[in-house]
């Protein structure tokens, strides 16, 4: 069996566990109803209603105009992601990675709940997209629609990155942001996704910085929260911890990128990270250089 009938049948059993699964269960996963009431709705209820949401998102920003025709169109309606080839899938999951990044900073609105509706339904995003999912909801952490939203998940995967929120899934609790800088401290994937998001973020808005600064403002509070109060606390007790090492080594890109940035409200973030980081931790000669060499252009 070729590798693309492979990953075709491994799409598909994917797909079909799901259903199958949702079925036995008499629910659906939803973001606006009890799973019990969305099992009663038809294709064409949570169509109208994403379409809805989406033309008034359309209203609030023009940029999501582009996404109207894979994820919004009427073909939408008869579109089966399970028997797509890889490359349709692979298209499909870059317009749906970069319609949530977009998506984002309207996350407490309710066009964008009624736009994730239909993509819950139709795409299974909270299945096939997780990552991307949580790249647009985390920044709400302490928000009940946060909640709300991880109640889709199934984090019942013990290699899933995401498992570690299955107690507040089950206790339908938010996540402080002491927690949220604890995973950063302890899991350098965790604070790689943070700095990759907010980097993706950055370029996919493009000029129009003010829609950046629920996500920048996110990614500011996080990793100052992780240097002050998880990485300081250990330093003032002397503890070795070999992640720190690995901390900077992570961080230290995301920083330089950051401050060649053409985004102030980005750059700003980074210059105050910047300080932060630099009171508990001694930069080598090398990377004191290139900061100073990006500052002084």
């Amino acid at each position: 069996m070729t590798s693309l009938k492979l990953q075709l049948n491994k799409l598909a059993d994917a797909h079909t566990q799901w259903q199958l699964t949702d079925s036995e269960n008499r629910k659906r996963a939803s973001f606006l109803y009890d799973p019990k009431v969305a099992s009663t709705l038809d294709r064409e209820t949570i169509y109208c209603l994403g379409t809805n949401g989406f033309e008034e998102l359309c209203l609030l920003d023009s940029g999501f105009e582009e996404f109207e025709r894979v994820l919004f169109s009427d073909t939408s309606l008869t579109f089966e992601r399970s028997i797509q080839t890889k490359e349709v899938n692979d298209s499909l999951n870059l317009t749906i990675r970069r319609f949530l990044i977009r998506l984002s900073p309207y996350f407490l609105l309710s066009p964008a709940h009624k736009a994730l509706e239909w993509l819950v339904h139709r795409f299974f995003i909270h299945f096939y997209n997780v990552d991307d999912l949580m790249r647009c909801i985390l920044p709400y952490h302490e928000h009940n629609y946060f909640t709300r939203a991880i109640q889709m998940f199934r984090f019942n995967d013990k290699h899933s990155a995401w498992n570690w929120l299955e107690p507040a899934q089950k206790a339908g609790t938010t996540i402080s942001g002491i927690v949220m800088a604890n995973r950063c401290a302890t899991d350098l994937g965790f604070l790689n996704f943070i700095c990759e998001s907010t980097t993706m973020a950055v370029q996919e808005f493009g000029s129009n910085y003010s829609s950046l600064r629920v996500i920048i403002n996110f990614y500011l509070k996080t990793l100052c929260s992780t240097i002050l109060h998880s990485l300081s606390h250990k330093k003032k007790k002397k503890k070795k911890n070999s992640n720190e090492e690995n901390f900077i080594a992570q961080f230290m890109p995301y920083l330089l990128k950051g401050l060649k940035s053409k985004c102030l409200d980005y750059k700003r973030a980074t210059y105050l990270i910047l300080s932060n980081l630099s009171n508990i931790f001694t930069f080598q000669t090398n990377i004191k250089d290139e900061i100073l060499n990006i500052v002084s252009k």
